[in-house]
């Protein structure tokens, strides 16, 4: 009854102006509320306090009491061992949903309108159907790679991607 009770929510609506193109237009959009929320809210930041505590805590253990860890993550790897580095897919330390995402990529032009403003257009002419086609996986894998591959903080790398976007490249549109 309590759990029921705190998160009842409270539907408003407001009006929201959007911008695109230089065409402004208002759109009514959906607010959720939760007014009975704060009768829980210390203890959810209590919890969430506890979580992140615990997790800084492993990551200031001592290394050498990681020895378990690392053999584990040893045996789970051992058939990769006496293999040659070619006979790897350089995809498959990658996660699903990083190769989702970069699976989804399209091909697309920068094109120019009349004020000289630039904007992306799918690539139609790659198949006969004229629907946009998605780049092959391993191509946008290795092109990343190259491109930002030597990158090792998220700034650098938030750079680099606007540098690419500047430079009006598709890919990082």
């Amino acid at each position: 009854m309590a759990f029921r009770e705190i998160f009842t929510a409270e539907t408003h609506t407001k009006e929201v102006e959007h911008t695109k193109y230089g065409v402004t237009t208002l759109k009514t959009e959906k607010v959720v509320v939760y007014p009975k929320f704060a009768a829980i809210q210390n203890l959810v930041a209590d919890y969430c306090n506890e979580i992140v505590g615990d997790v800084r805590s492993r990551l200031n253990e001592n290394p050498e009491d990681n020895n378990d860890v690392d053999d584990i993550i040893q045996k789970a790897n051992i058939d990769k061992f006496d293999r040659a580095s070619y006979e790897f897919d350089k995809l498959d330390s990658v996660s699903k949903s990083v190769k989702f995402v970069l699976s989804t990529l399209v091909y697309s032009n920068v094109q120019t309108d009349k004020k000289g403003k630039k904007y992306l257009v799918y690539d139609l002419d790659l198949n006969e159907f004229c629907e946009p086609t998605f780049m092959p996986l391993k191509q946008v894998y290795n092109t990343i790679v190259d491109d930002l591959g030597d990158i090792d903080n998220i700034y650098d790398l938030v750079r680099g991607i606007d540098a690419k976007a500047s430079e009006y490249n598709p890919m990082y549109m």
